[in-house]
């Protein structure tokens, strides 16, 4: 009987698309979030912005929602809140000002989804699209605009060990932004993973 359920198990997975096969979902405290269902969210960490001219490392937080897309598909991520505080620049510091990180767009044109690298290597990936920041000196002011694409180590432990979030983006203006974020369920700390 063993052969059997294992010959229809080796068939199920040859007739099922390597690009399913791939799809990533979202999970709360290792159970699969429902479709429909949309799990608020926080985003924490510190991030970096630098070029040429200099760097800024601000403290980073984020809200927003995960849920899983409709018929299967991908887990999605929709940005409520952005801010940044205690940001650090040697260069405004010299001008004798205070670094901010701001948006510069609005957060309706984020959003995100998850995925693999290809269906065969399975590193998880996490994208927020349409980020447009601005990081300001009084008398300097320049921006990031692109994509923040994040490998994901999942969460394994109510509030304890959530989810990490690492990127580093060089878009096309020449400048780096880069962090460390962790990312969990706002309202009862629940452990966040995508599978």
């Amino acid at each position: 009987m063993k052969n059997g359920l294992s010959a229809i198990a080796i068939l199920l997975a040859l007739a099922i698309p390597a690009s399913a096969q791939a799809t990533q979902h979202w999970y709360k405290n290792n159970i699969l979030i429902p479709e429909g269902s949309q799990v608020p969210t926080l985003i924490w960490g510190t991030t970096t912005i630098s070029n040429t001219s200099g760097s800024e490392t601000c403290r980073t937080v984020m809200g927003g929602e995960i849920h899983n897309g409709a018929a299967g598909s991908a887990g999605l991520y929709f940005p409520a809140f952005y801010d940044s505080f205690d940001c650090i620049s040697p260069e405004c510091e010299a001008l004798r000002s205070q670094p901010l990180m701001k948006i510069h767009n609005s957060l309706s044109e984020w959003g995100g989804g998850l995925g693999y690298t290809s269906a065969t290597s399975p590193p998880a990936w996490f994208e927020i699209g349409g980020v447009q920041l601005q990081w300001n000196c009084p008398e300097r002011t320049e921006g990031f605009t692109g994509s923040l694409n994040f490998t994901i180590e999942n969460g394994t432990s109510v509030g304890a060990a959530p989810m990490k979030l690492r990127f580093t983006n060089e878009p096309a203006s020449g400048q780096t932004f880069a962090g460390v974020l962790k990312l969990m369920g706002y309202e009862g700390q629940e452990a966040i993973a995508a599978k």
